[in-house]
């Protein structure tokens, strides 16, 4: 890619112009690193600053305006005040480019880059603006003060980053793999209020993906016994189901399977869709979350289901018709994974929504999961369904009947 050229002066002129009335070659580095980083069509080039000098001077690596100049000074020869002589020597992108710069950030940068700071580095490093920003800093606690060895002399007081500075610049260099881990997260539904906590606590100069993973979350977690799924989630336990020879499901497969997906009430159905389809908030299923530990089970959208309409309904007692669906669809999503050579990793989950009626209205209960991979089948229930499976073909009848509605559907759900 063909890049943009500008010159260094026009970084120069930037700064004048962001109230730096005297700055050091440290500051013009951090501008000129950050406006590449943002502006990564252009490149900045070190060449005659033939236009600036005419305005600036240079003692012991400090440069200020020459004497006797302010912004507004008049310029006889250019017809024009200093400000807007620098304007002009700026650019119109430099002048963005400083229009939106976070005075904080920079300031936080130029900390982190000295380490650490003494009372009488402050006063010869930081110009009187940047030394506005120190304290403001110092109040949000992104600064960490401490007196030398004990003294209680200014001289020996200590500024550097706090461990929240230092979070804050973590924050800003990595918000694109933040976002993706607080999705990642979000799919697995986890608690993203202990990011902050949990990010406090690790070592920040690690290379980012070992620090944002979700082992090191867990481990934060246990060590500081926080609990780590969102209000209202719970993990998700799968029991295999067994085949025998000449079967996909033994016995007590078969009774797992039929417990999913009969209809044991007159006037319910079941739905079978795809878990993205049914559950509100974040996706349980993305590129980067492949399996479903964690689930709020009553945190549905039951209109989403019916919008993608990307499901099949059930209303008969004898779960045949509803497993060849399921057997079909879960099948050929593994095989053609599989095909692929992602053995390992074909696996595929549909989600069995009930539908009963109460009080004059439909609401919507999601029975569980159902988890296919190239071994098989796993099952997933939900515990409120489950504990209301009719477990005696006498408790069957009086349910298909009508004599027996159990609490779970007297229940106002969300929908």
């Amino acid at each position: 890619m063909v890049k943009t050229s500008l010159v260094m002066e026009q970084i120069i002129a930037g700064a004048l112009l962001l109230g730096f009335d005297r700055f050091y070659s440290a500051d013009i580095t951090l501008l000129a690193e950050d406006f590449v980083k943002k502006n990564p069509s252009y490149e900045l080039k070190d060449l005659d600053w033939k236009c600036i000098y005419r305005y600036i001077k240079s003692k012991n690596g400090e440069i200020t305006l020459k004497d006797g100049l302010t912004m507004e000074s008049y310029i006889p020869e250019e017809s024009s005040n200093l400000r807007k002589i620098l304007e002009q020597i700026a650019g119109a992108r430099i002048r963005k480019y400083i229009n939106a710069l976070d005075i904080e950030e920079f300031v936080l940068r130029k900390i982190n880059k000295h380490i650490e700071l003494s009372e009488s580095d402050i006063q010869r490093l930081y110009c009187d603006k940047q030394q506005e920003i120190l304290k403001i800093l110092d109040e949000k606690g992104y600064l960490t003060r401490y007196w030398e060895d004990d003294c209680i002399y200014d001289d020996y007081r200590i500024t550097k980053l706090s461990n929240q500075g230092k979070l804050r610049l973590f924050k800003i260099d990595y918000a694109e793999e933040l976002t993706r881990f607080i999705e990642e997260l979000k799919s697995m539904r986890y608690d993203t209020s202990l990011l902050d906590d949990f990010l406090l606590k690790q070592d920040l100069e690690l290379p980012v993906w070992s620090i944002l993973n979700v082992e090191a979350l867990d481990n934060f977690c246990k060590e500081y016994d926080r609990a780590h799924l969102e209000v209202g989630a719970s993990s998700v336990y799968y029991e295999r189901l067994k085949s025998q020879k000449g079967s996909i499901f033994d016995k007590n497969g078969k009774k797992i399977m039929q417990d999913m997906l009969s209809v044991w009430d007159d006037g319910h159905c079941i739905y079978i869709c795809h878990p993205n389809h049914i559950f509100a908030g974040a996706k349980p299923i993305t590129k980067d979350v492949r399996e479903i530990k964690n689930i709020n089970w009553n945190d549905i959208d039951i209109e989403k289901m019916f919008r993608i309409n990307d499901y099949k309904t059930f209303t008969l007692p004898e779960c045949n018709e509803a497993f060849k669906y399921v057997h079909s669809r879960l099948g050929h999503q593994i095989m053609q994974e599989v095909k692929k050579g992602n053995k390992e990793t074909a696996v595929s989950y549909l989600a069995i929504v009930e539908k009963y009626h109460f009080d004059y209205e439909d609401y919507y209960l999601v029975r569980g999961i159902i988890r296919g991979d190239y071994k098989g089948y796993s099952i997933s229930f939900n515990p409120e369904y489950q504990k209301v499976i009719p477990q005696s073909v006498w408790d069957k009848s009086l349910r298909f009947s009508g004599y027996e509605v159990p609490n779970t559907y007297c229940l106002k759900r969300k929908k």
